[in-house]
């Protein structure tokens, strides 16, 4: 998320916790102002929407909301997570990809 938050400064919301209280392989993360159906249609790689149990809905993720994730922040979530397997490169190819799909943005 620290690659997306660095080209997107204050458009981006953390979700559910700071990094130390979250699963260090998962980033859940908003862009304000999109919808992650939208930008995940224009990416090449795989991730979801919303929380684990909510990713194929078109409603704001209940675990979200309750996090205190407002309804906006819950319907632009993107969740990625890597395994043991991935790389550094995976990471940049997935911030790439978004960036790409999202355009250049002025901070």
């Amino acid at each position: 998320s620290s690659g997306i938050n660095a080209e997107y400064g204050e458009l981006v919301r953390i979700n559910c916790g700071s990094a130390p209280s979250r699963l260090p392989n998962t980033s859940n993360f908003s862009i304000r102002g999109t919808r992650s159906r939208d930008v995940l249609s224009r990416v090449a790689f795989t991730a979801s929407r919303g929380a684990a149990c909510h990713s194929d809905r078109e409603t704001p993720s209940p675990v979200l909301l309750r996090s205190g994730v407002s309804v906006e922040d819950a319907l632009s979530s993107i969740r990625i997570s890597f395994g043991r397997d991935s790389t550094l490169h995976d990471a940049e190819f997935a911030v790439a990809e978004l960036t790409r799909a999202l355009g250049k943005h002025e901070n």
